[in-house]
């Protein structure tokens, strides 16, 4: 048999540690397959007419509970302004941000709002944030937390492919208004830079007595840009 000459034997084997080294470059510890971000990631420019399409569904039984868009109707200085709508409430709803896609709501019977939320901006991995008292849709109770943002993702949901960045939230929800209840909740959500939305929401509670509640997952199935 004849051998394979040193030149070329020593190309070939280049050539084999570089594709090991982009495969392993691209292969987080745990089998996660990083994105590719530019860092910070600056607050989104969303436009009017933009639509997301989310399913959810009961993790313990793997149920669909509902499927929701939401439509942004106007893009202001200080935020933007989208109509939800959803399989539960098909009445359409106004909902307000800021510019950090962070919700802006106020408690039933008063007309203060407070912005909150998983997301800020500019966002990097490590970056820390918190908010204290977002009152819930229905303005009868309200959620406070502490977010992180954990690091960046390649992740595949019904509406694509998309590089994203994971933050996760840990926090207490409390119902104050019309009975009260208590008890914390732990929130993790995939934001994708590229569409300035939120592709996939993971949201696990728990009753005072630390029993777990609810256990859900939204996932983007559709955006439809601008017109």
């Amino acid at each position: 048999m004849k051998l394979v000459a040193p030149t070329l034997r020593k190309l070939i084997v280049d050539w084999l540690n570089w594709c090991l080294l982009i495969f392993s470059s691209s292969i987080a510890v745990n089998g996660v397959v990083h994105a590719q971000i530019q860092f910070p990631v600056l607050a989104p420019a969303p436009k009017v007419g933009e639509i997301a399409k989310y399913r959810t569904i009961d993790l313990w039984n793997n149920n669909e509970l509902s499927t929701s868009e939401n439509e942004m109707m106007s893009v202001e200085a200080d935020g933007f302004v989208t109509r939800f709508k959803n399989t539960i409430t098909p009445t359409p709803r106004t909902d307000r941000f800021d510019r950090s896609w962070k919700a802006c709501r106020a408690m039933q019977g008063s007309d203060k709002a407070v912005c909150g939320g998983s997301l800020n901006f500019p966002m990097q991995i490590g970056n820390k944030h918190s908010y204290d008292k977002l009152p819930w849709t229905s303005g009868l109770g309200h959620d406070s937390a502490d977010c992180e943002v954990k690091g960046d993702e390649k992740l595949t949901v019904p509406a694509g492919t998309y590089d994203t960045i994971r933050t996760t939230c840990s926090g207490y929800y409390n119902r104050v208004i019309e009975g009260t209840w208590s008890g914390r909740f732990n929130q993790t959500v995939w934001y994708a830079p590229a569409i300035g939305r939120v592709v996939k929401t993971e949201y696990f509670s728990f009753r005072s007595s630390g029993t777990a509640f609810d256990k859900n997952q939204s996932v983007l199935t559709e955006f439809i840009g601008a017109k």
